[in-house]
């Protein structure tokens, strides 16, 4: 692990309402403590990542974890294009992953809609709680898109 490597890991953490975290990478250890104020931990707890409200008709589907993004799963063997086309998902369906080492983390779309923006490159660090995809919840243009 780098020196940049760690600033950027900083970088995101610190962005988050995490308090605690611990990176294991072979033989090095990486720990990292904030201190945080007491509402905005309690905050975090009471608040789920996988999906915020940004207006009334759009959501967002949010990172569950730190790591590296994947648009698709390696063990799914069709092609499903980029990612970052238009189509429609349904609430608990996978939009995304969070490669974390060997574990691949979903990202769940939190309703009905239609996917309008990846906001991450495909292989992007990204942070716990880090909005990745953009969702449109209008149900009279997600009646009109099928799943691509």
């Amino acid at each position: 692990m780098t020196l940049d490597d760690i600033d950027r890991i900083l970088t995101r953490l610190d962005a988050t309402d995490v308090t605690e975290c611990v990176i294991e990478n072979g033989s090095e250890t990486l720990r990292v403590k904030f201190d945080r104020a007491t509402d905005r931990v309690s905050d975090a707890i009471q608040t789920k990542p996988a999906a915020v409200a940004v207006e009334a008709r759009t959501a967002v589907a949010n990172a569950p974890a730190s790591g590296l993004f994947r648009s698709v799963h390696p063990l799914v063997h069709e092609d499903k294009g980029d990612g970052s086309a238009t189509c429609a998902v349904r609430a608990g369906q996978h939009v995304g992953y969070v490669e974390v080492d060997s574990i691949f983390c979903a990202i769940l779309a939190p309703a009905d809609g239609i996917r309008k923006t990846v906001l991450v490159d495909e292989g992007e660090l990204i942070g716990y709680g880090q909005t990745i995809v953009e969702l449109s919840i209008d149900t009279s243009e997600a009646a009109g898109h099928g799943n691509d």
